[in-house]
């Protein structure tokens, strides 16, 4: 009892000494959460965790004006996350915006970037104003107060702890995400290791039987199917397709995709993860793998960019091709515009397409990402007259479409296997647009599945009248491709899961329960 009376003398003598100012500062920094003031333990935790960051300049100036720096620079984050995304999801936004390639996150700013952020850099000048201006003041207590004064801080941290509201901590709880975000590239580390371990035991002999000599899966970016003529859009956006479908090609209805992100659609359908688990894809090999175990030549071709954490992991899916190649502007043309996905027909013309050989092409589009006025030529038409958002992406679609047409035009005389789907879908409007919504929105799943190959292959008329009757998660997009390309696998698997995630793993969604971006608001909770 002495000692904690000891302790609470030193913690008076600190209150005496600087505290009122110190708590006036750390209450600006931390302004930004008392904003958001999500629940009552939320709101304890924020107080709780002000008063251990005021306690840090009883041990010393220097040690409070670094953590308050970091404090100021989250919240400045989370103000703009606030802003423009609300209350919801800040973490895996943190995540998202960490992960993003250098094109994606030039992107952002642009469209997301404006006078509120001139808000938030005053709020940044002040906080750091106010922090200089305190650091000549120091407080004078002596040696063994300020460690008092520190075993209290750390009695209040402990807790929080206690109590079970160590997660609610500023600003740990924004440190972990960025931990969290530093794991993605041990998990990408993790599956080449494994991938590089099984490599052989996939590959088989040229002779394995197959249904295709040539396969040919293009994954477009951010389509919206109900955007698509193909699909009954009024405005006459995918001729080609369209044309496509009224002779060898089908369209597949009611197909979803598993997520709102590409960092976590293409690994789960690419590989084995799924929605309820996405560890599978550290320890799985993807359709690129299984497609050299058919005896195929494989070719991964991407206009998506090999910089920035995000597309580490979707490179280790790349990397299992026996041919690779990516539109990097930054290393490929040297440019600042990202260049369109035609690009990718000039990788083509280097490749010799042979006759009687086995291969197989996955193109990766940048398709329809925003902006969308940076996915077609200048000079391109504009769909519709309109050049408004809804136009330009319309106009991204019909650019898209004819991409398409060009890359049938070289395989059509081939015995070939074409497929073309999305990562995820997009919402779309002239006042908000975009994907990566919380909860997500049904526009951002709906994607579309265009299969063509042989007149009347009755495994490729199996797969639209499963669309016809029922739900597509794309998180069995291996298990289609296997059995439209391989005559060993004698039934068609598909999930039919209504489960979908909104930004990351741990947020799972069921697709029924959200909304379109246009009738409302959505208010569902993860499953």
């Amino acid at each position: 009892m002495v000692y904690i009376k000891r302790i609470v003398d030193s913690m008076l003598k600190w209150y005496k000494c600087d505290f009122v100012k110190s708590f006036a500062i750390t209450l600006y920094i931390f302004l930004p959460q008392v904003i958001l003031f999500k629940s009552i333990k939320y709101m304890a935790a924020v107080i709780v965790s002000m008063l251990v960051v005021v306690s840090l300049r009883a041990l010393g100036v220097w040690l409070y004006s670094l953590v308050a720096l970091y404090c100021l620079a989250f919240n400045a984050v989370v103000l703009h996350i606030y802003y423009h995304w609300g209350n919801v999801a800040i973490t895996s936004r943190i995540q998202a915006a960490m992960l993003a390639p250098p094109t994606e996150a030039s992107g952002y700013i642009k469209a997301y970037v404006g006078l509120f952020e001139v808000g938030v850099l005053a709020y940044l000048i002040v906080g750091v104003v106010m922090l200089f201006r305190a650091r000549v003041s120091e407080c004078s207590l002596r040696v063994r107060d300020r460690v008092r004064v520190g075993i209290a801080m750390t009695a209040m941290f402990y807790g929080l702890n206690a109590f079970g509201l160590d997660k609610y901590i500023v600003p740990v709880y924004y440190t972990r995400a960025v931990w969290d975000a530093s794991q993605w590239k041990a998990i990408a580390d993790s599956r080449a290791r494994y991938i590089n371990n099984i490599k052989e035991s996939l590959l088989v002999k040229d002779d394995a039987p197959i249904r295709y000599e040539k396969v040919v899966i293009v994954i477009g970016e951010s389509v919206n199917r109900k955007h698509m003529s193909c699909y009954g859009y009024h405005l006459d956006t995918t001729p080609f397709l369209q044309a496509l479908i009224s002779g060898e090609g089908k369209v597949v209805d009611n197909v979803i995709s598993p997520t709102n992100q590409t960092r976590f659609s293409v690994p789960i359908m690419m590989t084995d993860a799924t929605v309820s688990d996405f560890s599978k894809f550290a320890r799985s090999s993807s359709l690129v793998m299984r497609l050299n175990g058919m005896g195929y030549k494989t070719y991964w071709l991407s206009n998506q960019y090999e910089s920035g954490v995000q597309d580490t992991y979707i490179r280790t899916i790349g990397d299992e091709a026996g041919y690779s190649r990516y539109a990097n502007f930054v290393y490929y043309l040297g440019g600042v515009r990202p260049h369109t996905d035609e690009v990718l027909l000039k990788f083509v013309e280097d490749i010799n397409l042979e006759e009687g050989v086995r291969q197989a092409f996955i193109f990766h589009l940048l398709g329809s990402h925003f902006f969308y006025h940076d996915r077609y030529p200048g000079d391109w038409a504009v769909i519709g007259g309109s050049n408004g958002v809804v136009g330009e992406y319309d106009t991204s679609i019909n650019y898209t479409d004819s991409v398409l047409s060009r890359i049938w035009e070289r395989f059509s005389r081939f015995d070939t296997l074409f497929v073309y789907v999305a990562d995820h879908g997009e919402v779309v409007s002239d006042g908000v647009s975009g994907h990566g919504f919380y909860p997500g929105y049904k526009d951002e799943y709906e994607v579309p599945l265009v299969v063509a190959g042989r007149a009347n292959d009755p495994r490729i008329n199996e797969l639209v009248a499963a669309g016809d009757n029922g739900m597509i998660n794309l998180e069995g997009f291996v298990d289609i491709v296997k059995y439209l390309a391989d005559p060993r696998v004698t039934q068609l698997r598909l999930s039919e899961s209504r489960k979908v995630i909104s930004l990351d793993p741990k947020n799972v969604f069921d697709y029924d329960a959200l909304k379109y971006f246009s009738s409302s608001q959505n208010s569902v909770e993860p499953q």
